[in-house]
């Protein structure tokens, strides 16, 4: 399972929650790109971010998975499931709202 934090986010904020699924799932919670710990860097956009994403997931764990997005994190694994729907078993999208998060280079 993989758990994508929202914009503005890190791992932390959802730390608790990947605790108690870790009985039942092999939880990943990552720094999203430019957020937290991870690199930060100037190319940032719902494409890029939905390609490292899968590429981590595709390098990290066994497909189809189980995801969580929260805002961003939500938006971004939509950008995924749109061309590789084969990544994800179940997905459960919160709090993404109704208008589009503009990012810094997005196309």
């Amino acid at each position: 399972m993989i758990i994508l934090h929202g914009f503005l986010g890190c791992l932390d904020n959802w730390q608790s929650v990947a605790k108690s699924l870790s009985d039942q799932y092999q939880v990943f919670v990552p720094d999203l790109p430019n957020h937290g710990r991870s690199p930060h860097s100037n190319q940032f956009n719902f494409k890029i971010l939905a390609e490292e994403i899968s590429a981590f997931i595709r390098s990290h764990m066994d497909v189809p998975i189980n995801a969580i997005g929260h805002s961003m994190g939500g938006k971004i694994l939509l950008e995924i499931v749109n061309s590789q729907p084969e990544i994800f078993q179940k997905m459960v999208i919160a709090d993404i709202g109704t208008k589009a998060i503009h990012l810094n280079n997005q196309q």
